[in-house]
């Protein structure tokens, strides 16, 4: 597992994450799904904020197994340019 603890899995399937530390361990399982991105909803939809400030947005995707998961958050000083194809997601 690399250091930031961050596991990538390339194929789909059932896997066993074990952890050690100071002679004790603990193992879960992992399941990983095919599932694809059907949508993302970014918060705070129309946000305003006094100039100078900052603001915090979270990107949530639902997947095509309706799992929902906070993908990243994202804080920025304004002016904040989007771009097209500009993806919170990394895509």
């Amino acid at each position: 597992m690399p250091v930031d603890g961050y596991l990538k899995v390339d194929n789909p399937g059932r896997y066993e994450i074990t952890a050690e530390y100071a002679g004790r361990t603990l193992s879960t399982p992992l399941t990983v799904t095919m599932a694809t991105v059907t949508g993302v909803v970014l918060n705070p939809s129309a946000p305003r904020v006094a100039l100078g400030l900052s603001q915090a947005f979270t990107a949530t995707a639902t997947f095509s197994d309706g799992w929902i998961r906070d993908t990243c958050i994202f804080r920025g000083s304004l002016p904040l340019v989007a771009h097209p194809g500009f993806s919170l997601l990394g895509g």
